[in-house]
């Protein structure tokens, strides 16, 4: 069939050059053309009521290819163009398929090769060549009855966003919009426009709105945007052997809370041309003492068309630029002062945050001199140290020490405190003294370095499970998925969390003592140390009865996504918790939760158990696993209601009636040893977790009835995850 259509196309694209006159003879590729395998073509959708727009053809300066003619057939029965192309007088018609040709010529220096694949508003199309110079491009669509409409919403952007857009139903974005940049949103302050969206909480890459996507309905699309870095902070440090052996590539780490990752680091280069790093210069012998050295790193972290702040330690910086659109390039220097006298060492030394235990935030030390190694002990609360390791929280305002050594056991320095002259960089940080250390650790120097705890704190909201998206009063315009105020001052801090279609919000949780600071989406509170605070959300149910809080919602949540479904709700939007159980309700829950599996017995031992009823092979399966034998003359008591004896020992049953530990007295009051359920009640208090922990009041109430909500909850922690 293809092989026809191409040579039907060929046929009529034959036609069509007789008809608008024979074209010049065009000279056959030279050896230095190079090959074309792909054209892209924009063109006019037809539209029920709307007329061939002839001129409606593009492309870019740069393909090596123009666009000649563009052209629109009638299609036969067989879905083959027919006729002369359809000219400006002709009026489409609703729902009718037409085909689309585009006639390419290439310019100098190319060529069509024989393969090339072609495209037409980015619908793939039947690509033949009429010479290695010109080709043809056929593409069908069919007529859209009228439009739709699609919107642009800034989504948090004071920028104006691109007008609504008329998209024939059926058709595509990129129909109407050729060119991306045409709606393309400006950056904001710190945030990068990244794509459009059907999502306004979207914040993976991933969740881009194709614009190649048929549109059917109206449509609104919200700006996606990138949260961008604005300080980069990196640590280098040159390979321990560098001086005596081929150099290596340095190591740059980055911390470990860091919003960027390293893309790639060079090897070293001996010097710039016009700034940036030449790659015939690349440097591979051991490093020199005293001569710099060049190199750089790329790392992800989207500026929004501005530069952030970098940080360096244990280099220069040199010159930091955009790369691309997604990073930066920071090109640094080294100058390597190993195999003498260590005559100078920088230490940073990092500044823990009021509230934190001592032990957790242990001191933690860099030193920035390449090839010297740093180390550090426990925090101590006087300048003398002593023995002790101070183990308590750390106050604000009030100062702190850790003793530091200093030195380099590898040979490449003479490490001495006579000589060595210490610098000390971090947040509220000094040098107080020098220590000798030569006795206990040769070659190395200590220091004794205070560093004074701010008195403001650190404060960083984020969501968990699901989606969402928190703001608070600081940021009262900017909705995000995680915030963070280092060095924020006491409060009052008002935050407010709002829900992602599909979910709703749960609490505001404590994350450092799991604590329920509120069920309410609005959360006000002072800062009396470093907080860390979760915005919890949860999947909407479609149920308006069963809430976030409710004791049974996971065990609904699961019930209606088990494969398969154990229940579903009493109609649309209601799940009915309070209504009573039937029997056979349960006993077809209990099947559903094992599986379903088809009975093996055809055998009905009851006379109200009919076949073709929901509950027949459930009921069977029930009676052939010895998990019910009925009410007694011969019926299984369809339409009554179970009570709560009766659903724990149908649980009970469907684990294989397991003997209980004995116990010297029954865990409830209204549950007796010689009572037919008592085995079985036993059983779910033992059970891990309990199945159940009575109404209350020591009582178990067995003879009331069970609940949707209490039944699908005692499956749940029977046969869910956690059972």
């Amino acid at each position: 069939m293809k092989n026809i259509r191409i040579t039907r196309c060929l046929a009529l694209l034959l036609a069509v050059i007789l008809t608008v006159g024979l074209l010049p003879t065009v000279a056959l590729a030279g050896p230095s053309d190079e090959p074309i395998y792909e054209v892209y073509v924009s063109a006019s959708y037809p539209l029920a009521g709307a007329h061939p727009n002839l001129a409606g053809l593009a492309h870019y300066d740069e393909d090596p290819y123009t666009v000649d003619e563009v052209h629109f057939f009638e299609v036969d029965g067989d879905g083959n163009p027919v006729g002369k192309f359809l000219d400006e007088s002709y009026t489409f018609v609703a729902n009718q398929t037409y085909a689309c040709q585009a006639i390419l010529k290439a310019k100098e220096y190319y060529y069509f090769d024989e393969n090339i694949e072609g495209w037409i508003n980015f619908h793939y199309g039947e690509a033949s060549l009429i010479s290695d110079k010109e080709a043809a491009v056929l593409v069908y669509f069919t007529c859209a009855p009228g439009t739709v409409t699609v919107t642009f919403d800034a989504n948090g952007s004071e920028d104006a966003p691109p007008a609504p857009v008329q998209v024939p139903i059926g058709a595509t974005v990129w129909d109407v919009i050729r060119n991306f940049n045409d709606v393309r949103m400006s950056d904001k302050l710190w945030e990068q426009f990244y794509d459009w969206s059907l999502d306004p909480f979207a914040t993976d890459f991933g969740a881009y709105y194709p614009f190649s996507n048929p549109v059917t309905q109206d449509l609104t699309l919200y700006a996606m945007w990138i949260p961008c870095v604005r300080t980069v902070e990196l640590w280098v440090e040159l390979p321990e052997d560098c001086l005596v052996n081929d150099v290596d590539k340095p190591t740059v780490t980055v911390p470990a809370n860091a919003s960027y990752s390293i893309y790639e680091t060079e090897n070293f280069f001996i010097g710039l041309v016009d700034g940036n790093l030449h790659p015939d210069l690349v440097y591979t012998m051991p490093l020199q003492k005293g001569v710099t050295y060049y190199s750089r790193v790329i790392v992800s972290a989207p500026a929004a068309g501005q530069l952030p702040d970098v940080i360096l330690h244990g280099a220069e910086v040199v010159n930091v630029r955009t790369y691309f659109d997604w990073g930066l390039e920071i090109i640094f220097s080294v100058t390597p002062q190993a195999g003498d006298t260590l005559t100078k060492a920088d230490l940073f030394i990092n500044t823990p945050r009021a509230g934190q235990n001592a032990i957790v935030a242990h001191p933690e030390v860099t030193c920035l001199t390449p090839g010297v190694h740093a180390g550090v002990q426990g925090w101590f609360d006087s300048p003398e140290l002593g023995t002790e390791i101070y183990d308590g929280n750390l106050e604000g305002g009030k100062t702190y020490y850790a003793l530091v050594y200093v030195g380099d056991d590898a040979g490449n320095y003479v490490v001495s405190a006579d000589t060595l002259q210490l610098s000390v960089e971090g947040k509220n940080a000094q040098l107080v003294r020098k220590v000798d250390l030569s006795d206990t650790m040769p070659n190395y120097v200590g220091a004794v370095v205070a560093v004074t705890i701010p008195t403001a704190y650190s404060f960083t909201a984020d969501v968990y499970y699901g989606g969402g998206k928190i703001r608070s009063d600081r940021e009262p315009y900017k909705w995000v998925t995680i915030m963070d105020f280092s060095g924020c001052e006491t409060g009052p801090i008002t935050m407010e969390a709002k829900a992602a279609p599909g979910y709703m919000f749960k609490s505001w949780v404590d994350c450092d003592t799991y604590e329920i600071l509120s069920k309410e989406p609005v959360i006000t509170f002072n800062l009396d140390r470093d907080r860390h605070i979760r915005a919890s959300f949860v999947e909407k149910l479609p149920f308006e009865d069963v809430g976030a809080w409710d004791y049974f919602y996971e065990p609904v949540e699961w019930a209606i996504h088990h494969d398969p479904v154990i229940t579903g709700g009493v109609d649309a939007t209601h799940f009915g918790p309070k209504r009573n159980c039937t029997r056979e309700q349960i006993v077809t829950f209990l099947w559903k939760a094992n599986g379903a599996p088809e009975p093996e017995t055809t055998e009905n031992p009851f006379s109200d158990v009919k076949e073709g009823q929901y509950y027949y092979k459930a009921v069977l399966w029930a009676v052939e696993n010895h998990i019910t034998g009925g009410v007694g003359g011969g019926k299984f008591g369809v339409g009554q209601t179970c009570t709560r004896g009766q659903a724990m020992t149908f649980l009970w049953a469907s684990k294989g009636s397991p003997e209980p530990e004995p116990v010297s007295e029954s865990p409830f009051s209204d549950v007796k040893p010689n009572a037919w359920y008592y085995k079985a009640v036993l059983w779910a208090v033992q059970y891990q977790p309990p199945v159940t922990g009575g109404t209350g009041d020591g009582k178990f109430s067995p003879d009331r009835t069970c609940t949707r909500a209490e039944i699908i909850t005692f499956l749940y922690k029977v046969y869910g995850p956690k059972g």
